[in-house]
């Protein structure tokens, strides 16, 4: 060491060692401050600022050593060989690069210290490659200590210079970095240029293409103006960009903290970069406790401390890494412990970080459960309706049964003109009755929306026809005329529900005759072409009426509802009519509207979708007429809990030439279907000790024959889904009560002969 100090003090110039060390820390300010733009930019510009700050570093080293060489006075004429040196230049840069390059390209500690190392490497070479290019008429003597104290203090420093500068981009970072670089390049040049003895030799010529100390001087003269211009240029953009830096912070800074999610950016190396005040306010950490550079584990463990970690911060962490090993973007569910629930998103970066949002969604959870549980409690509240609705069928329809029955059988008998006339009261008065239950029980099936309408052919003909042939007597009762006025270009056959589309006619021409006195009523049928093989169908129902208030017109079709609450005394009605109407309308495709002032009459109209179909081809008519089956000497088992229903029954199954035994439950169903063989079975759905459907579960699982015996189920629960219910528990077919006579006599001879048929072929 007290050598490489004398030989500072007597071999060199003293103002070109100081000029020296200026150059060698301004490039050393600028390059520190090219790597760090390098170590913010992506990866297709992080190149080109790669190759200028290893430009810029080995230029300034090599400027530097020839600074320093023409401060070298050994006392003869120096001069230097131009190829040799040039090279050495090239070392210079090439081997800098290479070292910033590998200490950016990874954020490991260990690697920036091999980066800086290598650095340290390339002021080696460069010195000693200038060495090398030195032509003097003496001989060099190497000192192998001080050789290797120069290189390895060229390497220390440049290791310790990279390490600093790649850990933070602050102003004292910066500075630190570059003195650092400044002594890895004054150190090795001083060290290695006191580690030399020089042995005169007079009679040495230097050969080849040689540079004189003033060329050399002139070199360095414009490789140190170009690194001092490039430097300032450097500045001037930095501070620009600083600034405009600065006020892009201020803007990020701004945004971030008005988010009303907390945000978090973590580097390559899992250090967190920055994090808003949100993240802050929605886990309850105060400012102290989080700070640029802690890793993600230390920022989980403050939230612990604050209560307001995840459940489980062991698997949050694994898939939190597992998320950046993957690189891929997640999004999570994350349960704090103070029950709080937060949406977690995670974005991997170009850089190799991640940044993460984080959203208190605990009302939103509290709310979506609300509503579940509402749903919930409607979809039970909706249950229990249906089921209070097929009760209060039952309960109903079932006396009805009986009284309607019973009078039909009375009406049958032999009464006088009187007593018959009371009957046909009495008839007419529980069809009256039924009508009010069957609309209340149409209501339900269409709330419930599963009524589907049909598409099959039929004639608009003939369903006009249908519906004034059963009105036209109530017209001309009331002294009312009752017309049908069909457009000619209505296509012959339709595709649709003539049903539907028959009960909501006939609801509006029924109205129309109950509340007109005098005049009459009329229909028109229109139609527009809406699609290929697609019309609209337009029924208009004009009377000359009572006519309806402007006020009342709107509410008209809503449940329960009537024009006037003197209506339902004065014509009767529950309401529900023209509200099943407009959901019939718009289940096939329409919709249903008034038009009417009070003393003038109304104009009802309603539309429905209906497709363009062919006439039915005619079968050919058999050789021999067919014979209708006939219900009797067919053995059946009646099974119901009610005496009126079975004495009911039983007596219409008399008439019918049928013999019949009779069960008050399931349980005596079961033991007499297994004592005796009978051709179909007429079973009750609601029946006290067993009902129904258990009871057919138990029949079919007996052996044969018993088990083969046709079933047809016999209820009062007239709602829809209720025939695919008996269907599916085992039973062939489907009666509602009121029993229909027609309808029971009907039923049995298509059962009777499939009965007949099997036996044959048995």
């Amino acid at each position: 060491m007290l050598r490489v100090l004398s030989c500072l003090e007597t071999e060199h110039d003293k103002w070109l060692v100081l000029l020296a060390g200026c150059v060698c820390l301004l490039t050393s300010l600028v390059a520190v401050n090219l790597l760090q733009r390098a170590r913010v930019t992506d990866r297709s510009v992080r190149l080109a600022w790669l190759a200028t700050t290893g430009i810029v570093t080995g230029g300034g080293v090599w400027s530097t050593h020839f600074i320093a060489m023409l401060a070298y006075t050994p006392g003869f004429p120096i001069r230097y060989d131009l190829p040799m040196t040039v090279m050495s230049l090239v070392a210079a840069t090439v081997m800098t690069t290479a070292g910033f390059a590998t200490a950016l390209f990874s954020p490991h500690r260990m690697r920036a210290m091999a980066g800086g190392a290598m650095v340290g490497l390339g002021i080696a070479a460069m010195h000693y490659m200038g060495m090398a290019s030195l032509r003097i008429p003496a001989v060099i003597v190497w000192m192998p200590d001080l050789v290797t104290a120069s290189v390895l203090l060229g390497m220390v420093f440049g290791a310790l210079s990279l390490v600093v500068a790649t850990r933070s981009e602050s102003f004292p970072s910066s500075a630190g970095a570059a003195g650092l670089l400044t002594l890895a390049i004054t150190s090795h040049h001083f060290v290695a240029m006191g580690a030399i003895d020089l042995l005169e030799r007079p009679d040495a010529s230097p050969t080849g293409l040689m540079l004189s100390t003033v060329t050399l001087a002139l070199s360095i003269s414009a490789v140190t103006a170009t690194l001092l211009i490039g430097g300032l240029i450097v500045a001037v953009f930095d501070r620009r960009s600083g600034h405009q830096m600065s006020m892009r912070n201020m803007q990020l800074d701004a945004a971030l903290n008005n988010m009303d999610h907390g945000l978090c950016m973590f580097g390559p190396d899992g250090r967190l970069q920055l994090c808003n005040q949100s993240y802050l306010r929605i886990f309850r950490l105060l400012p102290e406790q989080v700070r640029p550079g802690m890793l993600a584990e230390h920022l989980i463990a403050a939230r612990k401390l604050a209560g307001t970690a995840v459940q489980d911060t062991e698997q949050y962490l694994a898939g939190l890494h597992a998320a950046h090993r993957a690189g891929v973007p997640e999004n999570r569910i994350d349960n704090l412990v103070d029950g709080r629930v937060i949406r977690l998103t995670y974005r991997p970066m170009p850089n190799g970080g991640w940044v993460t949002t984080h959203q208190d969604i605990t009302e939103s959870v509290r709310a979506t459960e609300a509503l579940a549980a509402a749903k919930e409690a409607a979809e039970a509240a909706s249950r229990a309706k249906s089921d209070f609705l097929a009760m209060m069928s039952h309960e109903i329809r079932t006396p009805m049964a009986g009284m309607m029955g019973m009078i039909d059988l009375l009406a049958g008998t032999r009464l006088d003109q009187e007593q018959r006339g009371l009957a046909e009261i009495a008839r007419e008065s529980s069809r009256n009755l039924l009508a009010v239950v069957n609309n209340i029980l149409d209501f339900s099936k269409l709330e419930a929306g599963r009524l589907t309408p049909e598409a099959i052919g039929f004639s608009l003909g003939h369903t006009l026809k249908g519906v004034t042939t059963l009105l036209g007597q109530q017209a001309r009762d009331q002294g009312v005329t009752l017309e049908i006025s069909q457009a000619g270009d209505i296509p012959a056959w339709l595709i649709g529900d003539p049903v539907r589309i028959g009960q909501v006619l006939f609801n509006l021409v029924g109205n129309a005759i109950k509340f007109t006195r005098q005049g009459g009523v009329r229909v028109d049928a229109s139609h527009r072409l809406i699609a290929d093989q697609r019309v609209e169908l337009r029924i208009e129902v004009v009377d000359t009426g009572v006519g309806i208030p402007a006020d009342i017109q709107a509410m008209l079709f809503d449940p329960f509802t009537q024009a006037d609450t003197s209506v339902s005394r004065k014509f009767g009605g529950t309401g529900l009519g023209l509200a099943i109407c407009r959901q019939l309308c718009r289940a096939m495709g329409g919709e249903i509207g008034v038009d009417s002032e009070p003393g003038r009459g109304s104009r009802f109209w309603f539309t429905v979708q209906c497709g363009v179909g062919e006439r039915p081809e005619v079968a050919s008519p058999p050789l021999q007429p067919a014979i209708p089956a006939k219900p009797d000497r067919l053995t059946i088992l009646v099974v119901d809990d009610t005496p009126i229903i079975r004495t009911l029954i039983t007596k219409l199954l008399a008439r019918l030439g049928c013999q019949f035994d009779v069960a008050c439950n399931g349980l005596e169903a079961i033991a007499a279907v297994q004592h005796k063989r009978y051709d179909l079975v007429l079973m009750d759905m609601q029946m006290p000790e067993m009902d129904g459907m258990s009871a057919t579960a138990a029949i079919r699982s007996l052996d044969i024959p018993a088990r083969d015996v046709p079933i047809i189920a016999l209820t009062a629960n007239a709602l829809v889904g209720q025939r695919e219910i008996c269907i599916g528990a085992g039973m062939n077919d489907f009666l509602t009560k009121p029993i229909d006579p027609a309808a029971l006599e009907a039923t049995l001879a298509r059962w009777g002969a499939i009965e007949r048929r099997r036996h044959e072929a048995a």
